[in-house]
């Protein structure tokens, strides 16, 4: 696969501490989309520890803007398979050395690297993209098959989609 451009893909933890958590809720509340008063806002959502990941340390906030920024790594590449690129993540790369070849702040934390490009070959699932959904069901079937045992299968009923046995 050719990349003509590498999406690097940051954290950044701050955006989980209670100022800016509180920042971004409040555009919301300020758009419409929620229906909450200051009170509230500041008692019950962010005075909580299911919420407002702040409360329970760095560590939290880490793993909180971690999650949200693999969630996004994934749309991304769902994206790029929509508008027919290949894509993978690419992550063999120190956070040490990614910081100092790319010069990031050190409040930001790097997780992959995300080059959507051309595939070197036509892969059959584009070439089938907009076909029938049984087709692609099938080929998952077929996938989850390779980690099945025969048994399994057998005592499951999986089958390829298309009325073949496994």
């Amino acid at each position: 696969m050719t990349a003509p451009v590498v999406i690097v893909c940051c954290g950044f933890i701050e955006a989980f501490s209670r100022k800016m958590h509180r920042e971004s809720l409040k555009q919301l509340i300020d758009a419409g989309v929620m229906d909450w008063t200051d009170d509230w806002l500041d008692n019950v959502v962010l005075g909580s520890d299911l919420f407002a990941p702040y409360r329970l340390g760095d560590q939290a906030m880490r793993i909180k803007a971690s999650e949200q920024l693999m969630i996004s790594i994934a749309y991304m590449t769902l994206e790029a398979v929509n508008q027919g690129l290949g894509s993978c993540w690419a992550g063999a790369i120190s956070p040490g050395d990614a910081h100092a070849a790319l010069n990031l702040p050190a409040n930001l934390f790097r997780a992959r690297f995300l080059p959507p490009g051309i595939p070197g070959r036509s892969s059959q699932a584009a070439a089938e993209k907009g076909t029938e959904r049984n087709r692609f069901l099938g080929k998952i079937q077929i996938s989850i098959s390779r980690f099945v045992s025969p048994v399994s299968r057998s005592k499951h009923n999986i089958s390829t989609g298309n009325g073949k046995r496994l």
